[in-house]
């Protein structure tokens, strides 16, 4: 079993740029569940960031005028999963904490106990405005 996020990114450029690649360290720095982690399309700095932080990146994905289909990121994201894996969508720029591997590894024993095979997972999105960067995650 691990979690299999998957996002794409604006342009890495001016705070876009610092906001996803706090967003996307603090994933890396996630403990106690296999990862692994993709960036799906070609913008700016897309390439780059994926090498610094060993991830796996998607170039290609079906769009519209630039905008990538969901479907096809969705497709993208299940190409990298096994049946027991746990598949995370995400905006960039959404820093996780350990406290969600810990619900995710709570909610296995209950998927197990009542033998759910579709179910989703959801969230939900603290904005912060602190236009500095994060040193210890």
């Amino acid at each position: 079993m691990k979690l299999v996020i998957f996002t794409t990114c604006k342009p890495f450029e001016g705070d876009d740029a610092w906001r996803q690649e706090q967003a996307i360290k603090s994933w890396t720095l996630l403990e106690g569940m296999e990862k692994k982690i993709i960036i799906v399309g070609n913008d700016k700095g897309t390439k780059e960031i994926c090498a610094k932080y060993n991830l796996i990146h998607e170039s290609q994905v079906k769009n519209l005028s630039g905008i990538p289909y969901l479907h096809s990121m969705l497709e993208i994201g299940v190409k990298h999963t096994e049946p027991d894996d746990y598949l995370l969508w995400t905006n960039s720029d959404m820093i996780y904490y350990n406290d969600m591997i810990a619900n995710i590894l709570c909610f296995e024993d209950f998927k197990k106990v009542n033998n759910f095979k579709n179910f989703a997972l959801i969230g939900g999105r603290f904005d912060w405005h602190n236009p500095k960067i994060l040193k210890n995650l």
